[in-house]
């Protein structure tokens, strides 16, 4: 069921992203990359883990689909609001005696609908010449930023049931019945139109298993993104 919602809802936007430029706006579509550190855990110490474990910090990183509705004025092209898809991966690690480090490592399917908070780019302003008696058209450069507020839900899908990194992966430390679950992320995002700096937060809604233990992953990241081109190229 949730696979199916989510090939519909993508399949709606990269319809919307086909269609002619409308009278008031246009999409403006990008896909790239972000890779970050994280602070996830569970909400509880996995039983299997040595006792006086502690929380670590993991990595996360994702390739993402941006779809961006920018608005036309008459001074410049200004983004509204947009859809983001990412397809990532996360780990939430425990120390374990300042020894070894076990991991647990999520595949997460986000869809964050996003708003726009805040945004300066180039613009155009209109200048009276007393001389000419006319008006002309003035070009100012500014330095393109836009500010976001996101939000939205994931699933959640544990696909490695952890390891001890210190022995190649070798002893299963977190092995038990994990199965996927829904979860919800929020956050900010500052875009520089060359370069994206992220800071969410994660929080999942159904807990996943061992040994009948129920574990909830929540916690916070931080991203760094680069788009693969320019994404303001219509400012």
């Amino acid at each position: 069921m949730i696979k199916n919602k989510f090939i519909f809802t993508l399949i709606i936007v990269f319809t919307l992203s086909n269609v002619t430029k409308a009278q008031d706006g246009y999409w403006n579509n990008h896909v790239g990359l972000d890779i970050g550190g994280s602070l996830f855990q569970f909400n509880q110490v996995p039983p299997t883990l040595p006792t006086g474990s502690k929380t670590s910090p993991g990595l996360t990183g994702s390739i993402f689909f941006d779809f961006i509705r920018t608005k036309e004025t008459a001074s410049r092209d200004v983004p509204t609001w947009g859809v983001k898809f990412k397809l990532n991966l996360q780990t939430v690690a425990y120390n374990a005696n300042s020894s070894h480090i076990y991991y647990a490592n999520y595949f997460t399917f986000p869809i964050l609908f996003k708003i726009k908070l805040f945004s300066q780019g180039n613009y155009y302003s209109l200048y009276f010449d007393k001389e000419n008696n006319e008006y002309t058209p003035v070009f100012h450069q500014k330095k393109k930023f836009t500010l976001y507020l996101f939000a939205g839900p994931q699933y959640e899908y544990i696909y490695s049931k952890s390891s001890d990194y210190a022995n190649n992966f070798s002893n299963k430390a977190l092995v038990g019945y994990l199965y996927g679950d829904i979860g919800g992320v929020g956050g900010l995002e500052f875009n520089f139109n060359t370069f994206l700096f992220e800071v969410s937060w994660q929080q999942s809604f159904q807990p996943v298993y061992l040994n009948n233990t129920p574990l909830k992953a929540q916690g916070l990241a931080i991203r760094f993104g680069l788009p693969f081109n320019n994404i303001y190229s219509k400012w």
